[in-house]
């Protein structure tokens, strides 16, 4: 783990640029979701597209919280508990906002609110995966 808002410069330049990579492939998927070329949709599909979107647009908000935090010296610090997020969580997804720990915590918090066996459009974690 790693003090928050310590994390070493060099690992910095390389968590910016992962996410600089990862608001590239957000915005190039919300560019291909948008596309209006596929005209015969079906319910099923605008439904799954809107999913999709929806989950970008989450993990777009995310990678601009994390960029912020970044410039001011708030980045690796789980946002829930104050607690250092792990390095290697930091590394997998640069824009992690919570600890493992309140990550698993809001996931199962989520699940019981939701209706069992339904997903609702939005209803990804912070990686933009949905909930296990």
């Amino acid at each position: 783990m790693i003090a928050p808002g310590k994390v070493p410069a060099q690992e910095l330049a390389v968590l910016k640029r992962r996410l600089r990579e990862h608001r590239r492939f957000r915005q190039k998927q919300l560019q291909d979701l948008a596309d209006p070329s596929q005209d015969r949709r079906t319910a099923a599909h605008v439904e799954i597209q809107a999913s999709l979107a929806a989950a970008a647009h989450q993990v777009l908000s995310n990678i601009e919280v994390a960029s912020t935090r970044m410039n001011t010296g708030q980045y690796g610090s789980c946002q829930q508990c104050g607690r250092p997020i792990d390095l290697q969580r930091l590394r997998i997804v640069p824009h992690s906002r919570y600890c493992a720990r309140c990550h698993h915590a809001e996931d199962t918090r989520r699940a019981a609110i939701e209706p069992t066996g339904s997903q609702k459009s939005g209803g990804s974690g912070e990686d933009g995966c949905w909930s296990r």
